[in-house]
């Protein structure tokens, strides 16, 4: 019923967070959503060719391996046993989003003086992202259908909705890059609407919870970039 009612009603999902502590729904589908954007990847793109555009970010990794221990690194990632350990870390990455973030954000609130549990946040988080985990899953699916060029899609970068997108990445420093990709409109879009939901669960002011999650977002865009330049 929450799944469903986020996209219509969400005062209301929230105001259930608030009082039931609510988070189990959504924080599952959204696990789900991650595992079935990776199964329809993986059988339109194709695993070598996701794996060989993994690589390729590291242009040094050839030259590492040898060029024999680098098809066969590629080649490798193709069986059964390694796709099922790529569903298994998918779900696992989608749930530690969550958690990560819920938990950021209840320290956050909590030197506010908010009193919040965490199995508020974690669902006022996880409901907050998966109307926008939706649209992403849809919009990526579509482009993996209606793409010429499958072996050309870059998984961590597939729906053009950020300004990293637009840039040449062999031209383009790390940090800079890390940092384009950041400027995306899906999840400006995220950070507008967890607010929201945070201050119906917190029960502030949504310009202090708004304020609380762009400082949030800005320290993990800085730190990410920045550690992006130095690798």
């Amino acid at each position: 019923m929450g799944l469903l009612q986020i996209f219509y009603e969400p005062a209301k999902v929230f105001e259930r967070v608030r009082e039931k502590k609510e988070w189990l729904p959504p924080f599952i589908a959204s696990m789900v959503l991650v595992v079935l954007l990776m199964f329809v990847a993986i059988n339109t793109i194709g695993m070598e060719a996701i794996t060989r555009k993994q690589m390729e970010r590291n242009p040094r990794a050839e030259e590492m391996m040898g060029k024999e221990k680098y098809e066969e690194a590629i080649r490798g990632s193709n069986t059964p046993a390694r796709k099922a350990m790529t569903f298994v870390f998918a779900a696992i990455a989608g749930g530690m989003v969550i958690l990560v973030v819920s938990a950021a954000m209840l320290a956050l609130f909590a030197m506010t003086g908010a009193a919040v549990k965490f199995p508020q946040m974690l669902g006022a988080t996880a409901y907050s992202m998966f109307p926008f985990q939706v649209l992403l899953v849809l919009m990526s699916v579509l482009i993996m259908i209606v793409a010429t060029d499958k072996a050309d899609l870059d998984m961590q970068n597939l729906v053009a909705t950020n300004v990293g997108a637009y840039l040449n990445r062999a031209t383009t420093s790390k940090f800079l890059m890390s940092f384009a990709t950041s400027m995306d409109l899906i999840s400006f879009g995220q950070i507008a609407f967890l607010a929201y939901g945070l201050s119906k669960v917190t029960l502030t002011s949504y310009t202090k919870s708004l304020m609380l999650v762009i400082v949030s977002w800005a320290v993990y865009v800085i730190v990410k970039s920045g550690l992006s330049g130095l690798f």
